[in-house]
């Protein structure tokens, strides 16, 4: 899967800056162990409502912490530049456990599996890589800022953004809390792709409460 190592590369790299961004609205903390933050681990070989459970870890106020703050986005792409498939595995597989709606970190997953001859378990995570993008697909057509497609977070429409091989060229964010993306495909073609992140907004308040 050479092309598929590649893109990997090259859309990973593109959203550490927006990642770290992220990661200076608050002050570092230690990282949320999962047993002490989740429900449970979903099951990747069976039936999953992808949509609802994106919500519901939207909705959670400690979202920020177990899905955006430290996220492994620039070592998973150094990684896989480097071809350590076992070390992806070492990197993906308690992130993805504290954060199981991370669709980037599923389809990097997947790449490490189908490279260490592991079909069936790579397939697993291509189910989920592609069955969180078509939950958010699903949401609207994001032609308008009234059929915007909904998010949960704002790195996930840069996920999204890969998922349509859309580069990024500006961003701005319209009355309503409506993202408006200024985006190019590969064959130069410009136009608007619209993003509804109210997850995010609702978030907002908890995210800038001191802690006490």
């Amino acid at each position: 899967m050479p092309g598929a190592r590649i893109w990997a590369t090259a859309v990973l790299a593109t959203i550490v800056i927006a990642g770290s961004l992220l990661g200076c609205a608050r002050p570092a903390a230690p990282p949320v162990p999962p047993s002490a933050k989740q429900p449970g681990v979903p099951d990747l070989s069976v039936p999953t409502d992808f949509g609802r459970l994106r919500t519901e870890y939207g909705d959670r106020k400690d979202f920020f912490d177990i899905c955006e703050r430290r996220r492994p986005l620039k070592r998973l792409a150094e990684l896989v530049d480097q071809k350590r498939w076992d070390e992806v595995l070492t990197v993906s597989d308690p992130w993805l456990q504290q954060c199981p709606v991370d669709i980037d970190a599923h389809f990097v997953k997947a790449i490490a599996l189908k490279e260490l001859g592991r079909a069936p378990e790579s397939e697993d995570h291509i189910r989920w890589f592609r069955g969180l993008a078509d939950s958010i697909l699903a949401s609207g057509d994001g032609r308008t800022p009234q059929t915007a497609f909904v998010v949960i977070s704002v790195p996930e429409e840069y996920s999204m953004l890969r998922v349509l091989r859309m580069r990024l060229k500006s961003q701005a964010l319209t009355s309503g809390g409506i993202d408006a993306l200024s985006v190019e495909n590969g064959q130069g073609v410009t136009g608007i792709i619209y993003f509804n992140p109210a997850a995010h907004f609702r978030r907002m308040p908890e995210l800038f409460r001191a802690p006490t």
